[in-house]
């Protein structure tokens, strides 16, 4: 979404502190390779805190490797959420190192640098723009593209956010209250930035802002950069062994044919708020749109449709008060139900005590809609194929 994000059960909740052992980023420049087959890279559990915790648990990462346009100036950074709820690059600046940090340009326009606000676990943060190429399995997603940098200029978040759009702040907000923080938040996620896989493609607009004498101001708006890519799958393992559970390694494979058993393929529109692709649903009598989005480690329901289903939601973090695995039926197009587990955290932890809980389930305040998060990824293949109307999404199990 316009928003990046952990969303952590989608926008809404952000609480919480977490101790990391943080790795250091593999910071040296070359014209090198990530080891991994062309299309292809591993998708690596995040594992790095104390102990897992509602931040931290269900987090997929890869390695991903930013360049110098047109250069061999190159760095890998590891440990970087995937996102299939959000599109390009946002990293921290303490991760952009040597001379890449001094020689990635900035994202100007009429000489103006040039500055956004963008939405990050139901907070939004000032986010400096550079220019670079960005390659994940060895292929350049992004040629010469604007991406984020967290932790630069920080002087300058209020006077930038101050003057986002309605449409940021609403989703960037709690209680319909602003929130206007520095990075220290999301980097207790233990991730070094998210890159954003949605294929949508309905021109979403970005809001770009020049600022002078910590003053900005609107400089123009732009569509999301597009991406070198009009399909790719996840597929992760099933998960049944408490304890290999944080050792599970999913594969990502970028230009992929659409399953030619296409009993489980769905068509998704474009979302005019979020830019992302959805599929309509129901639960019940309740209308919602469904999103697959791997940013969110939770699967997430509105909070009418938990009232309708008599659920109790935890008012400390946002998830379910069951004790009980709770099964719901979501009606799709073509009479086919997609059956999905909810449970709540803390009876959940009475078993996986790792960084990997499958099933986990949370609420989210935004009405009418339902995020199938990580959870739900896992013991599937999942694939995204873009066309003119948005995407189809299809989703085998694995054996």
């Amino acid at each position: 979404m316009s928003r990046l994000v952990h969303v952590l059960l989608a926008f809404v909740i952000f609480v919480g502190f977490v101790f990391l052992l943080d790795k250091s980023t593999r910071s040296e420049i070359s014209s090198g390779v990530i080891k991994d087959k062309q299309n292809e890279t591993e998708v690596y559990m995040q594992t790095k805190s104390v102990y897992p915790n509602f931040l931290t648990v269900n987090t997929p990462l890869v390695s991903i490797k930013v360049c110098v346009p047109n250069t061999d100036k190159c760095q890998i950074i590891d440990d970087v959420m995937l996102d299939t709820g959000s599109y390009g690059l946002y990293l921290f600046s303490s991760k952009v190192q040597g001379s890449l940090s001094v020689d990635l340009p900035n994202y100007y326009h009429n000489n103006n640098k040039l500055y956004q606000c963008s939405v990050f676990g139901s907070e939004y943060h000032q986010t400096t723009l550079h220019v670079a190429d960005v390659y994940l399995a060895n292929k350049k997603i992004y040629s010469g593209a604007p991406i984020g940098v967290f932790g630069e200029n920080e002087n300058l978040i209020k006077s930038v956010c101050a003057n986002a759009n309605e449409k940021i702040k609403k989703l960037g907000s709690v209680n319909g209250d602003s929130v206007i923080t520095s990075t220290d938040k999301i980097q207790a996620m233990g991730v070094n930035g998210i890159i954003g896989l949605s294929l949508s493609n309905n021109g979403d607009l970005l809001d770009y802002y020049k600022c002078e004498n910590n003053n900005c101001i609107l400089e123009m708006s732009k569509n999301v950069p597009e991406m070198n890519i009009n399909s790719y799958s996840l597929s992760m393992p099933k998960i049944t062994n408490v304890d290999d559970a944080d050792s599970t390694v999913g594969k990502l494979i970028l230009d992929v044919a659409k399953p030619k058993n296409n009993a489980n393929c769905l068509h998704a529109y474009t979302d005019d708020d979020f830019a992302i692709n959805y599929i309509p649903a129901t639960v019940g009598k309740h209308k919602i749109k469904m999103y697959f989005d791997t940013g969110t480690n939770a699967n997430s329901i509105d909070v009418p449709t938990m009232d309708y289903l008599g659920v109790d939601i935890n008012p400390f973090n946002g998830y379910l008060m069951t004790n009980k695995e709770i099964k719901v039926s979501v009606g799709l197009k073509d009479s086919k139900n997609l059956n999905i587990a909810l449970n709540d955290y803390e009876y959940l932890r009475k078993t996986w005590k790792g960084h990997v809980i499958p099933s986990l389930s949370g609420v989210t305040t935004i009405h009418g809609v339902m995020f199938l998060g990580m959870p739900f990824f896992y013991g599937k293949t999942v694939s995204f194929h873009k066309n003119d109307s948005g995407a189809d999404i299809c989703f085998l199990e694995n054996d």
